[in-house]
């Protein structure tokens, strides 16, 4: 047995709910990435259960697995594809992020649902206001169907202006009915006057703290003991020498490796049986070694991540990205499900 993830489907039903009772608005879920690693397929199972309806992918393999899985959801593709027959065939809602993309679609004369992206500000994908009254002729004109409109906050310094200048866009589209309108995300869950819906991503999982909505982290992960090794004050371990034991105890070699997305630039830390470890030595592609004064039994489970130590607090810990630590755990780390 190697390293392996545990994913809490109770603990995600629970945030689902715990949103639902401060939002009251449809969610659109993001389960883009593996589902930010934890599972696509599982993962929006469980998401449908409980009554989402509508899923947001970034790229065309993700959106096609979804729809192989699932016939009768909405699935929007955030990332522009050309591949534009088969999304067609399995009623893939594609995201308009260009002027230029937008031609591309109208020139293949299929129905597609649509949705527009707009730039209020991240400059990245979207359409610029000023691209807006062309595009509304353009979509008038062809046989799409517009079904949505939003945007992508760049971070709470902006969130205001960009909020401002979205709602200002919106009278370009009082010609077309039953628009979901979306420009909220799982760190602005605040109500407005003109969202009819909410895309959330990282508060479904857990990895979010927020005061006024209590969310849990459904991800643990968690490794067996490959070998333990008393160890006395000094020794050496791992390449090129660089870890060096500071005081006699005991080193546990346990499965989990950069090959499993365990970047080699963390320390990492794990805790089992009322002990916390600590790394010595590098990361290696398959292996890494944990230092305790304390002997536990070869048979008991290090926690890398879990209750004992957040998923919040390591990101903190390790100055990174949470959406980075989750969407690098690769497929050689078993997701076992928990109901």
């Amino acid at each position: 047995m190697r390293s392996y993830l545990e994913i809490n489907l109770n603990k995600l039903k629970s945030n689902v709910d715990e949103i639902n009772k401060f939002i009251k608005k449809p969610i659109i879920a993001v389960v883009k990435s593996n589902a930010y690693g934890h599972g696509l397929i599982p993962i929006t199972k469980c998401l449908l259960e409980n009554g989402i309806k509508s899923f947001c992918v970034a790229t065309s393999a993700e959106a096609l697995t979804l729809r192989h899985y699932f016939k009768d959801i909405s699935i929007i593709l955030f990332e522009p594809s050309c591949n534009f027959k088969t999304l067609f065939e399995n009623r893939i809602t594609l995201s308009i992020c260009s002027l230029q993309y937008l031609k591309k679609i109208i020139s293949t004369k299929l129905s597609f649902n649509i949705h527009i992206k707009i730039d209020t500000g991240l400059n990245r994908l979207g359409l610029k206001k000023e691209d807006l009254a062309e595009c509304i002729e353009l979509i008038k004109k062809s046989r799409l169907v517009l079904r949505g409109v939003y945007t992508h906050l760049s971070g709470p310094n902006n969130y205001q202006n960009q909020k401002k200048l979205f709602k200002s866009i919106l009278p370009f589209f009082k010609d077309f009915s039953n628009l979901q309108i979306h420009i909220n995300s799982s760190s602005y869950l605040f109500d407005d006057s003109f969202s009819t819906h909410y895309r959330i991503g990282l508060a479904l999982y857990g990895l979010l703290d927020l005061s006024h909505i209590f969310l849990q982290p459904i991800l643990s992960l968690k490794s067996p003991i490959y070998r333990i090794s008393k160890v006395k004050k000094n020794e050496y371990v791992g390449y090129h020498n660089e870890g060096i034991i500071e005081e006699n105890g005991y080193l546990y070699t346990i499965p989990l490796g950069y090959a499993d997305g365990w970047l080699k630039e963390r320390k990492t830390l794990g805790y089992s049986n009322n002990n916390y470890f600590k790394q010595v030595g590098e990361t290696c592609m398959d292996l890494l070694m944990l230092f305790s004064k304390e002997f536990i039994p070869e048979n008991e489970i290090i926690e890398i991540i879990g209750d004992h130590i957040n998923i919040i607090d390591l990101s903190s810990f390790y100055k990174e990205s949470i959406y980075q630590i989750v969407s690098n755990l690769s497929s050689r780390l078993e997701r076992k499900y928990i109901l």
